[in-house]
C-alpha cells in the first residue's frame, strides 16, 4: 500500500479528493484507475483526451516530504513519474498528484493577493482585486501564502578620504599614499555623475591600497592574494577595478618615462564562471576606458579584450556575428561599423568600432584575431577558456607569460565543490606557464566559508 497526496488549485476539491489515499501499488496508471474506482471523473482531470498519458497540468512525485505545516518538499529520493506505466512499489514512501492549470493559478493569485475593491476581467470571467499585495499574515486554504524567513542584514558603509588625497598627477607614490592617476578619477567622476572631489568608500580605499602596496613588490616576491566579501550594490566591482585599471596606468608610465614602448601583453586577467557575466561586465570595464583614453595618446592607451566562446573569430566574423561591444560608449548608439585599422610598424591589422557620431574605439579587441595579435591589457575571460588556451599552442605562447601581474576571480562563491577542485589544479597549470604566481582577488557577495575556499584555490592564506 501507498498513501497519495493531492495538491490542486481550485475552487472545489479535485474530484471530490479532499484528503490524502491510502492505494494499492502498481503501475501509475493502476493507481489511477483505483482513485477513479472511488471518486468519479478523476482520470479525466489528469490525463489527456485520449487517456494514455498524463496531460500537460499534472505533475506527479514520488517519494515526498509533507512537512508539519502541510507543505509538499522534495527531498534526494523524490523522484518524477512521467509514465502510466512507471511502477510505484511497497518501498516508495508515498506520491503527490499536483494539478497546474493555467487558468486556475491565474485565478488563484488574483484572489488570494487581492481584495474586493475592482474586478479583473479575464479569460474565464472576472474577479475582485485590489491594487496591493497580501502580508505575510494572510492565508489561503489554511495554508500561509508566504515563507517566514529572516530579513537581510542591511550594511551601512564607512567613508575613506576625499579623492583629492589620494590623487596623483605623476607616478604612484604608495608612501606618500597618492594611488589613483588623474584620469582615472575624472573617468570614475564622470561615470558615476559625482563631484570631482568624492569619497570612496572604506573597504573600496584599502583594496586600493592593498592592492597597489602588492603590485610594488619585485617580482619575485609572492602576492598576498585578497579576498572581499561584499554585500550586493556595495561596489565590489569598482574595489578591484580601480585599483588593476590604476596599476596599469602606472606600468605605462614608467615604460615611457624609460624610454621604452610598452609592448602588447596580457597584464591582468579577470575571470567570470559564465560567459554571459564576463560579456556583461565588459562593457562597464569598456566605458570606464573609453573616459581614460579619449585624450590619450596611443602608447597610453589601456586596452581590454573578451575571450569567451561568444568572441568572433576575425573581423569578416563581426559582420555576419554579434559583437561583444554593441552600444557606443558616448552616446549609446547601436555600432554596426567594424572596419580595420593599420597599427604603425606591424603588418596586422586591428578591427576597431565605429560610430555614426564619429567614436572610434581602438582599445577594445573585438576578435580572437585581435587579441592574439595585439594582447590587451585586461583580459576578460572564463574557467574553461583558459583551460582551452593552455591546451593550444597558438594560444599558449601568446597570452600565458611573466607579464600577468594580477588575477581576479568575480562570484568566487560559485567555485566551489568539484568545479572549485578544477579550477584550483588549473591554476597550478597557469602558473607553470606563466612562470610565476600572480596576485589573486576573489570576490562574492554571497559566501560563508570565504576563507576556507579561497585558500583551496589559491593555496595561499588571505587577507580579508
Amino acid at each position: 500500500m501507498v498513501e497519495v497526496y493531492f495538491s490542486h488549485v481550485g475552487e472545489v476539491p479535485l474530484a471530490g479528493v479532499g484528503k490524502p489515499e491510502t492505494i494499492h501499488t502498481g503501475t501509475l496508471h493502476q493507481i489511477l484507475l483505483q482513485i477513479e474506482a472511488r471518486h468519479p471523473g478523476f482520470c479525466q482531470e489528469v490525463l489527456t483526451e485520449s487517456g494514455d498519458q498524463l496531460n500537460s497540468a499534472t505533475l506527479v512525485f514520488k517519494n515526498i516530504v509533507v512537512n508539519d505545516d502541510g507543505r509538499f518538499l522534495a527531498d534526494d529520493d523524490t523522484i518524477p513519474i512521467r509514465r502510466l506505466d512507471d511502477v510505484v512499489t511497497d518501498q516508495d514512501r508515498n506520491i503527490l498528484i499536483a494539478l497546474f492549470h493555467p487558468e486556475q493559478v491565474a485565478k488563484f493569485l488574483l484572489e488570494a493577493l487581492t481584495s474586493t475593491d475592482e474586478r479583473f476581467e479575464y479569460a474565464q470571467g472576472s474577479v475582485n482585486y485590489r491594487s496591493y499585495i497580501s502580508g505575510p499574515e494572510n492565508s489561503r486554504g489554511n495554508q500561509p501564502l508566504f515563507i517566514k524567513s529572516k530579513p537581510e542584514a542591511l550594511y551601512s558603509f564607512t567613508y575613506g578620504r576625499f579623492i583629492s588625497d589620494l590623487v596623483t598627477d605623476g607616478l604612484i607614490g604608495i608612501n606618500q599614499g597618492k594611488l589613483i592617476p588623474e584620469p582615472l578619477r575624472d573617468a570614475v567622476a564622470d561615470l558615476w555623475e559625482l563631484e570631482s572631489d568624492f569619497r570612496l568608500r572604506l573597504f573600496q580605499e584599502e583594496a586600493l591600497s592593498h592592492i597597489l602596496s602588492e603590485m610594488t613588490k619585485p617580482r619575485d616576491e609572492v602576492k598576498r592574494p585578497l579576498l572581499l566579501t561584499i554585500p550586493t550594490g556595495g561596489g565590489k566591482t569598482e574595489a578591484f577595478l580601480i585599483p588593476l585599471i590604476a596599476h596599469l596606468y602606472d606600468l605605462r608610465e614608467r615604460e615611457l618615462c624609460a624610454g621604452r614602448i610598452p609592448y602588447p601583453s596580457v597584464r591582468a586577467v579577470v575571470v567570470y564562471p559564465t560567459r554571459a557575466l564576463a560579456n556583461d561586465q565588459a562593457r562597464r570595464i569598456a566605458n570606464i576606458l573609453y573616459k581614460m583614453n579619449q585624450e590619450a595618446v596611443e602608447d597610453r592607451k589601456i586596452s581590454v579584450g573578451v575571450l569567451t566562446g561568444d568572441t568572433p573569430s576575425s573581423g569578416y566574423n563581426l559582420l555576419t556575428e554579434r559583437s561583444l561591444l554593441q552600444l557606443c560608449p558616448r552616446c549609446s548608439t547601436v555600432i554596426n561599423t567594424f572596419p580595420d585599422k593599420k597599427i604603425q610598424g606591424n603588418d596586422e591589422k586591428l578591427s576597431i568600432a565605429r560610430c555614426i557620431c564619429g567614436t572610434e574605439v581602438d582599445y577594445f579587441r573585438l576578435t580572437r584575431r585581435d587579441i592574439l595579435n595585439y594582447p590587451p591589457d585586461i583580459l576578460i575571460t572564463s574557467p574553461d577558456m583558459i583551460n582551452r588556451m593552455l591546451q593550444s599552442p597558438r594560444y599558449h605562447n601568446r597570452i600565458f607569460s611573466s607579464a600577468i601581474d594580477i588575477v581576479v576571480f568575480d562570484e568566487i562563491h560559485m567555485y566551489e565543490s568539484v568545479f572549485g577542485c578544477n579550477v584550483a589544479h588549473l591554476l597550478r597549470r597557469f602558473e607553470e606557464a606563466c612562470q610565476r604566481k600572480p596576485m589573486y582577488v576573489g570576490v562574492s557577495a554571497t559566501i560563508r566559508n570565504a576563507k576556507e575556499l579561497a585558500c583551496l584555490i589559491f593555496l595561499e592564506i588571505c587577507s580579508f
